[in-house]
């Protein structure tokens, strides 16, 4: 039942997800970036995964979205190393 509740949560997320995301992610290669996708099904709250997914989105020149996952990961930890940086950097991009 655990296994069940776990891919229907992952479907539904990847009903909602951004199919051009998920392409990039494919393409890329970046299939230890996906888990992180996956991460945030199962715990929309995840700090890591949602440093790592705005970093992503940084990366592809999707600043905005980044700095959504940045605020939201440092309203749960405000403290968190990696989250500061590259909100600080990618605020610094997008000033540019």
């Amino acid at each position: 039942a655990k296994n069940v509740s776990f891919l229907r949560s992952t479907f539904q997320f990847l009903l909602k997800f951004r199919f051009e995301d998920f392409l990039g992610l494919i393409y890329a290669q970046r299939i230890s970036t996906f888990q992180y996708f996956i991460a945030l099904v199962i715990d929309p709250e995840h700090v890591e995964a949602l440093v790592a997914r705005g970093a992503l989105y940084a990366n592809k020149g999707k600043l905005e979205r980044a700095i959504e996952d940045f605020e939201k990961a440092l309203s749960y930890d405000q403290n968190h190393r990696n989250g500061r940086k590259y909100m600080c950097e990618t605020l610094l991009a997008l000033g540019e």
